[in-house]
């Protein structure tokens, strides 16, 4: 049978997706990490607990969720697919018991943050449910539901709640076409679930009503439903009977209101998708921005990025996609998010070309873009702002290079590059001399393989 696998024989045809670092592993999570501490989350479905890599000696610390039974494929595609500033980042996948998949550290959420300093204001709300929105946004637009959108699953980076949140926990998400009708059930979080789930027949449009939700909830501390029986609590649903009345809702606004009746709409119809609630004027009146001093420095960055050899490319993807710290991607996501006009999560011609001429934007996409996809991706917004940064090169390096070399051999060779950046060797054939090739550029001892001497200095023979 003649296979249907694509063959690279060149680096010019290579494609490097960061969803090829989200690969199943076949080893066992206690192989390459360590638990730090007692379970954060733990149900008769998952548990949570906080894990540090057993290779990386800097105390860096990720969570691991275990699962019962295996991901479904489906499942699984979606982690693949979450490359976003306000979307939980996972990075491996056990295939052997316990079934687990490594993320970002998460331990606190914005429900424990709300229960602990009370509702916000009208502009701290505003930027946190655009931050939310935004992330829903780009899972429609990947046509992806997530369907438990919850302050419980939005995870905070920094507990004085100054950093990133990040949608978490996708147990429940589910792919879906354009116009697609759902009837199956789902477990429920029953304050945020939407009166046409309840129903039987859904669509994309419940994450919104999780959104409107959410946004409730900030601003007067409470769920909507003020009966708490499930009985009536879930009357209270399917008849969209929620109420701004009590001494908590006195100093909001009336726009803040319609807003959320807007999301938190019966009429799916007439309910508004996320990308149109991205553009409320009540939403846009608290949350515009401009890009800063720092914002317009980050784009010089991005202008820069230009490594002399190929294969130093590959290494800053892997090293910022992987091992760069949260507060380092802080500033990133801001400025991410004031590029990206459209709101669908990458950036765009349209979206670059007001702040360069269309000579600067074509060479940018031609250094950067690594997966020929036309845009920049989030991860490789990362890579270029950030691969200018010899400081950070310098304290990433000797975790990226014990990350890099898979077999522990001591030196990243052919074997270790296609593991890391070959990804599905189901579907496509790269030949090993693309990969010696591009060892060629750094292996100055010219044994086929780069040592830590020999990658320390390589990263810092850049060209820029």
């Amino acid at each position: 049978m003649q296979s249907n696998r694509e063959i690279i024989e060149s680096f010019d045809n290579l494609k490097v997706f960061r969803p090829d670092f989200v690969f199943p592993i076949k080893m066992k999570s206690s192989d390459i990490y360590k638990v730090t501490g007692s379970p954060i989350t733990s149900n008769d479905r998952v548990q949570v607990t906080t894990v540090v890599h057993k290779s990386i000696t800097d105390g860096r610390e990720r969570c691991l969720t275990t699962f019962k039974e295996p991901l479904k494929p489906e499942l699984f595609e979606i982690y693949k697919k979450l490359d976003h500033p306000y979307i939980i980042k996972p990075f491996q996948y056990f295939e052997i018991e316990p079934y687990g998949i490594i993320t970002e550290s998460h331990s606190y959420n914005l429900a424990q943050h709300l229960q602990q300093h009370g509702p916000f204001s009208e502009k701290e709300a505003a930027h946190l449910c655009r931050k939310i929105l935004l992330a829903t946004n780009f899972l429609h637009k990947n046509n992806i539901m997530h369907r438990k959108i919850s302050l419980e699953n939005l995870a905070l980076t920094d507990p004085s709640c100054n950093g990133p949140i990040k949608l978490s926990n996708f147990l429940d998400a589910t792919v879906f076409k354009p116009d697609q009708v759902f009837t199956d059930n789902i477990p429920m979080n029953a304050d945020y679930t939407a009166p046409e789930v309840l129903k039987g027949e859904y669509t994309e449009k419940c994450d919104v009503w999780s959104c409107g939700v959410a946004l409730y909830t900030l601003l007067c501390g409470k769920l909507p439903y003020e009966d708490r029986t499930e009985e009536n609590m879930l009357k209270s649903i399917q008849s969209g009977k929620y109420n701004f009345e009590g001494d908590e809702w006195k100093g909001v606004s009336e726009d803040a209101k319609l807003f959320i009746r807007r999301m938190m709409e019966c009429d799916v119809g007439k309910r508004y998708s996320a990308r149109e609630a991205l553009n409320d004027p009540w939403l846009m009146k608290h949350t515009q921005r401009m890009l800063d001093q720092t914002g317009e420095e980050i784009l010089k960055s991005l202008e820069k990025f230009a490594p002399k050899y190929r294969l130093q490319k590959l290494f800053l993807f892997f090293m910022t996609d992987q091992l760069l710290p949260t507060k380092a991607r802080e500033i990133l996501s801001e400025t991410f998010d004031s590029l990206d006009l459209d709101h669908d999560g990458k950036l765009t011609r349209d979206d670059l070309i007001t702040r360069m001429n269309s000579d600067t934007y074509k060479q940018i996409l031609e250094r950067v873009d690594l997966d020929k996809s036309g845009d920049i991706s989030y991860s490789e917004f990362v890579m270029a702002t950030l691969g200018t940064k010899f400081d950070i090169i310098k304290e990433l390096s000797h975790a990226t290079f014990a990350l890099l070399d898979w077999d522990k051999d001591g030196a990243i060779g052919v074997e270790d590059l296609k593991f890391n950046f070959g990804g599905d060797n189901s579907k496509r054939e790269i030949k090993d001399y693309v990969w010696q090739d591009l060892i060629s550029d750094g292996d100055y001892d010219h044994d086929g393989k780069l040592n830590f001497e020999e990658f320390v200095k390589f990263m810092n023979d850049l060209g820029y």
